[in-house]
């Protein structure tokens, strides 16, 4: 069976199809190296590929600490710049350099979400992306 679509609060059936997708920009934060775009907008979802990259452009790849918090900063400004909060993250894919690092993730991660957190999957890679200490892709409401 297709879904053809699902029921918006007002009762409207709204084609899955009719979607738009636009990419959302801000110059708070810099640009993820690569084919990334900041984050995308399809609905009243906001998907954001985050990674370790201060103002300036560079990565922070040495401190997993200091990469950990960078990245959750960079995630929280788009989220505010796009008109969402962390209180609206639903689902947060994590990915670490070294699986070891999970308790000290943990304890910057409840530092910005909280209760009820997000859906969340948490793996260790062969490598990340430009062999960062971590990564993340977060799905939001808007």
């Amino acid at each position: 069976m297709m879904i053809e679509g699902y029921r918006t609060e007002c009762g409207r059936l709204l084609c899955l199809r009719d979607i738009e997708k636009e990419e959302l920009k801000t110059s708070k934060v810099a640009k993820l190296p690569g084919p990334l775009p900041q984050s995308i907008r399809a609905g009243n979802l906001l998907l954001i590929p985050c990674g370790p990259i201060t103002p300036d452009g560079a990565l922070v790849t040495e401190d997993f600490e200091l990469a950990t918090v960078q990245m959750m900063e960079n995630t929280k400004t788009i989220l505010e710049e796009a008109g969402s909060s962390m209180d609206k993250v639903i689902r947060v894919d994590v990915y670490l350099k070294r699986i070891e690092d999970t308790e000290l993730f943990n304890k910057i991660y409840t530092r910005y979400f909280k209760e009820p957190y997000p859906v969340r999957s948490l793996i260790q890679p062969a490598r990340t992306p430009s062999d960062t200490p971590c990564a993340m892709v977060v799905t939001a409401l808007i």
